[in-house]
């Protein structure tokens, strides 16, 4: 079994994919909050959530990457209304069901969008292949860490052995 996570990565900073997360409760009337919790190491972030509540957010001068657990991603991830603010690439790596999904958010709205399956060890690509992925591609070592290379001051298998340290925040 492989890594399954779910996000978004965006040049903005941590401060206000905060606050457009916030916004979204109350676009949404939805009565939480999102408060810090903990450092970790920037490995955690794509390490599956051991609480149904938990957003991973690691941020530097180059943007933000944002995974979060099932729970908040089926109940608070508002990608079309956190994309009013500001640009996002959403990502959906599920190396157990090999399955994933890419998708560029602006204004609002999807704009492109790239949906990758598996059927007998043959990879299927459907949508605009915005990411020019090939069939021989590894979606979690080359795709995913390609589309976000230019959020990160490194790359990003070098970040996972890095120092660097991420914010836990939990939605209560």
């Amino acid at each position: 079994m492989g890594v399954s996570f779910i996000g978004i990565a965006s040049k903005i900073n941590e401060e206000k994919l905060l606050a457009a997360i916030q916004h979204t409760f109350q676009v949404m009337n939805i009565n939480k909050s999102i408060v810090f919790n903990s450092e970790q190491p920037f490995e955690a972030i794509v390490l599956r959530k051991g609480k149904d509540n938990i957003v991973d957010i690691y941020s530097g001068n180059l943007g933000t990457i944002c995974t979060v657990s099932w729970n908040v991603y089926d109940r608070y991830l508002f990608k079309d209304i956190i994309s009013g603010f500001f640009n996002l690439l959403y990502f959906d790596i599920s190396e157990t069901s090999m399955s994933h999904r890419f998708a560029w958010f602006s204004e609002g709205d999807e704009k492109h969008y790239t949906n990758i399956s598996y059927k007998e060890d043959i990879m299927y690509i459907s949508g605009p292949n915005f990411l020019n992925i090939k069939n021989t591609d590894d979606i979690f070592t080359g795709t995913f860490a390609n589309a976000v290379k230019e959020y990160l001051p490194q790359s990003f298998g070098a970040m996972l052995v890095s120092e660097e340290k991420i914010k836990r925040y939990e939605v209560i």
